[in-house]
């Protein structure tokens, strides 16, 4: 696979532009809003930014695979195994053209020598769910640019120790009514670019249960559970 700078899925050649143009626009009409016009492939710089027919073919004939019951999504209503399959398919497809259009405009800040941050609630992460591997990488890697050179890369340290551990911090909390009990997830990050990375920011996840501090703190323990399902994330960035 070539870099998530320049990602192609194996056998995009044949179909890549016209399908990428098509599954990026389908994303921003399912939810009702047009994307910005840069989701539109650059003619002129080549179909960089590419989804094959093959992949969503292959996502098709993989639906009815085993382990029906595993969670697709924290916070999702229970529903049978067929439409629970389709619907995690279909929104997986569907943000990982996000996630595409999104890492063009990152880069095209990178090839001009700006820094950036990207923040906020991906509802996705890596190894979130099964069926990100039928896609190669979840959103959030393609965002980082995880295959890409280094000084092409977004930094963010959750994100880096979900890749490369399975012990990894939660930033969201649910719960769930059929097995009545909570699960947590890595959904909400704050990527950085490698020169303002090297400025050792420091990222602050306010979990109120797992951060020792909001934990002793009984006011601001109460105000976490109470204001969201999500934790608020911060950095501070020497400046």
């Amino acid at each position: 696979m070539a870099p998530l700078c320049r990602f192609q899925p194996p056998g995009a050649e044949h179909h890549a532009q016209h399908h990428a143009h098509h599954l990026i626009q389908r994303a921003g009409e399912q939810d009702h809003q047009t994307l910005h016009h840069g989701a539109q492939l650059d003619r002129d710089r080549g179909p960089q930014t590419q989804l094959c027919p093959a992949l969503i073919q292959k996502t098709e004939q993989q639906r009815r695979q085993k382990h029906p019951q595993r969670m697709v999504a924290p916070h999702q209503r229970h529903r049978n195994a067929d439409e629970t399959r389709r619907i995690a398919i279909e929104n997986r497809r569907k943000q990982l053209a996000e996630c595409i259009w999104l890492r063009q405009r990152v880069l095209s800040h990178l090839e001009a020598g700006e820094d950036l941050l990207v923040m906020g609630d991906f509802n996705d992460g890596p190894g979130l769910d099964e069926y990100e591997k039928l896609f190669g990488h979840s959103g959030v890697e393609v965002v980082m640019g995880v295959t890409c050179p280094p000084e092409q890369r977004l930094f963010d340290p959750h994100a880096q120790m979900a890749l490369e551990s399975r012990l990894q911090p939660t930033t969201a909390r649910f719960y769930n009514t059929e097995f009545e009990r909570y699960f947590e997830a890595l959904l909400d990050f704050i990527m950085v670019t490698p020169r303002l990375a090297a400025q050792a920011p420091r990222w602050r996840i306010w979990h109120p249960l797992n951060d020792p501090a909001c934990w002793r703190t009984p006011e601001l323990r109460d105000a976490l559970l109470a204001a969201s399902d999500h934790f608020p994330v911060t950095l501070d960035l020497p400046l």
